[in-house]
């Protein structure tokens, strides 16, 4: 398979979505830290590179967060051509498979979780972003 990478400006100019035709993951996961990707080859990779601030993956595209000072024209090149060899070279995003999502809490966070999943998920990775389910309290969702 031909990989093709084209990338996509996110809301926060200091990240670039790097989409591939190729799934990459099922779900999504950050490394928002260099010490987090060391359950991922790919982003490890991607941190070897000094102006790598941050790396998520979700579906088919990766979003790295430059470092503060660094142009996008100079890295951006760079950044495609390694995305592209990873890929190609099936670098795995994570060392394990992800599980399947387990939903837990009482029946309204249940549904709470579900909705997030199914709804608002997908809106927010288009931008290359995350959330993150965390409590359901006096009618409060964090």
């Amino acid at each position: 398979m031909n990989i093709n990478v084209y990338t996509e400006a996110t809301p926060n100019p200091a990240t670039m979505k790097f989409i591939v035709n190729k799934l990459l993951i099922n779900g999504s996961v950050d490394y928002a830290t260099k010490e987090s990707a060391e359950a991922s080859p790919f982003a490890t990779e991607l941190y070897k590179f000094s102006f790598v601030n941050g790396v998520f993956f979700a579906s088919n595209f990766v979003t790295v967060t430059k470092t503060e000072g660094t142009d996008w024209d100079d890295i951006e090149p760079i950044l495609k051509e390694f995305v592209k060899g990873a890929v190609e070279s099936e670098l795995a995003v994570q060392k394990e498979e992800q599980k399947e999502i387990d939903f837990e809490g009482t029946d309204i966070e249940v549904k709470i979780q579900q909705i997030l999943n199914d709804y608002v998920r997908p809106a927010v990775e288009q931008d290359g972003g995350a959330i993150a389910y965390k409590s359901f309290e006096e009618g409060i969702v964090t």
